[in-house]
């Protein structure tokens, strides 16, 4: 029960169990929370065990590149 769960929980609609596993079914398609969008991903969108998708990794990535320019 989300009501009872953290702030973030909730906002994000996932329970902690979710949140860290590393695959689940969302609408029968195997799915991983990103942890950059906030929402449940397709496992092709993300590199071997990352947490964030790879459109996500990039953007953070030619961030940090930018400022180190």
């Amino acid at each position: 029960m989300l009501s009872a769960s953290k702030p973030y929980y909730q906002r994000h609609r996932v329970c902690a169990e979710h949140l860290a596993a590393m695959s689940a079914t969302v609408d029968g398609v195997d799915s991983r929370f990103c942890q950059q969008c906030g929402k449940f991903q397709p496992l092709t969108e993300f590199d071997q065990d990352k947490r964030s998708c790879r459109s996500r990794l990039k953007r953070h990535n030619n961030r940090r590149r930018e400022q180190r320019q």
